[in-house]
């Protein structure tokens, strides 16, 4: 206790970012993000924020998803899709399990922003990393752009 206030200390964060476009062309098959990869802890909390910015055409649209390597006893995250056309926020969707697709959508504009938010309780020490794809096969490029990050904070 500090002045009858609980001490606060770091409890430990990662924030990653993309540093070279990532585009996918062609493919709704979700690869790992270059760059958007944490390495969790086993028995800790975890709470964690990707932001994509992305470009693409309409008609490709974007898909994202959370996995990884490592295991967890409790995982909730949501995802949503920030459109730059007329219909803004789409494709909001809560998972409870890793590598469920949270934010899918054909998109009007073509680009805007993708987040997923969430916590994760680790069981085994692994990975977790950014996934994305385009939502339909499409010969323009989605892609995710230098700049967007991933932060991973270690709560209690």
């Amino acid at each position: 206790m500090v002045g009858g206030f609980p001490a606060w200390t770091s409890a430990g964060s990662n924030t990653t970012r993309v540093t070279v476009n990532f585009p996918v062309v062609s493919s709704t098959s979700l690869v790992n993000v270059t760059g958007l990869t944490a390495t969790l802890t086993g028995g800790l909390n975890y709470t964690f924020m990707a932001r994509l910015y992305y470009t693409d055409a309409a008609a490709g649209g974007v898909q994202a998803s959370i996995c990884g390597t490592t295991t967890a006893t409790n995982i909730v995250y949501n995802g949503r899709v920030i459109d730059s056309g007329s219909n803004g926020i789409k494709g909001a969707t809560q998972a409870t399990a890793l590598c469920t697709v949270v934010a899918n959508t054909p998109t009007t504009g073509t680009s805007g922003l993708t987040e997923i938010n969430g916590t994760i309780t680790v069981n085994t020490a692994g990975t977790l990393t950014v996934q994305f794809a385009q939502n339909t096969s499409n010969g323009t490029a989605s892609i995710v752009l230098q700049g967007s990050t991933f932060s991973v904070n270690n709560i209690q």
